[in-house]
């Protein structure tokens, strides 16, 4: 664990059979250009190498901890609130244990908070790249949700889609405390982090800031929860506007929204194949 008790960014990196990709994703933290950083590895049960590889690893790393859940949660967010529990940091960093940060990424971040000192959540757009890690294309924010974001709050931009990706964010500790990832009975696990937002966004909206650079590479690997069924992403989506609706955090109008907007994508990932 790192020697500095307090130090800006903790880094959160949920780890599952992952063992081919775990040490990028460890040494892409190590070579930040900003060093007031701690790591913690959650590792989840995993069913090859994960753990031993990353016990190899970090055994003389001051600055990096490992933590296992007691048992497999079945999706990341479980790993994620461990993760939070031990975190000594004023910002906390979500990086899944196949991605991988930019060397700059958490300089650009911390200059970004010091030149407006209210900032509370930080998202980036990231550099798509195949499981053998060839890079596939860039990814910006989409410019719908940039137009919307200028149209509507962003509790509605959130229900239309997700804004958010996961690995390129960093959250202030205050505010994700409060906000657990792991969601009751496991009712959502494909997208814990869109139903965290949605909950956030719901009851207050934080101080956003977006960087343009691609300061994450999300690495694509099919067999992820994801990517196992297509359409998983989208059935959970509706079943949690249903909560939010049921919670009032949303309205009857936003539930039909979100709701019309995944079935379309359900029809159109179905039968016409489109991604």
């Amino acid at each position: 664990m790192s020697t500095n008790k307090n130090p800006f960014f903790t880094i959160v990196v949920p780890a599952y059979n992952c063992q081919a990709f775990i040490l990028e994703t460890i040494a892409s933290v190590e070579q930040q250009t900003f060093k007031d950083w701690e790591l913690i590895v959650v590792e989840d049960h995993s069913r090859d190498n994960t753990l031993q590889v990353v016990q190899e690893y970090i055994a003389d790393k001051q600055k990096m901890r490992l933590v296992q859940t007691e048992k497999n949660s079945g999706s990341p967010g479980r790993p994620r609130d461990v993760g939070v529990q031990f975190a000594n940091g004023q910002f906390i960093g979500f990086l899944d244990g196949d991605d991988q940060y930019a060397p700059e990424k958490l300089e650009r971040h911390y200059q970004a908070i010091q030149r407006k000192k209210d900032i509370e959540f930080i998202h980036t757009s990231c550099d798509i790249i195949s499981e053998k890690g060839q890079f596939l294309h860039h990814q910006p924010l989409k410019w719908f949700l940039k137009l919307y974001m200028w149209l509507f709050p962003m509790r509605s931009v959130c229900i239309l889609s997700n804004p958010f990706n996961i690995s390129t964010t960093v959250i202030k500790k205050d505010i994700i405390t409060n906000y657990p990832f792991a969601s009751p009975a496991q009712i959502v696990t494909a997208v814990e982090d869109w139903f965290n937002w949605n909950k956030i966004m719901s009851d207050f909206l934080p101080v956003i800031h977006y960087d343009k650079m691609p300061l994450t590479k999300y690495r694509l690997v099919e067999n992820s929860i994801s990517g196992r069924n297509v359409h998983r992403c989208e059935f959970q989506a509706i079943s949690f506007f249903s909560i939010l609706l049921s919670e009032r955090k949303i309205s009857i109008f936003e539930w039909y929204v979100g709701t019309f907007i995944r079935l379309m994508r359900i029809f159109f990932k179905k039968f016409l194949g489109y991604r």
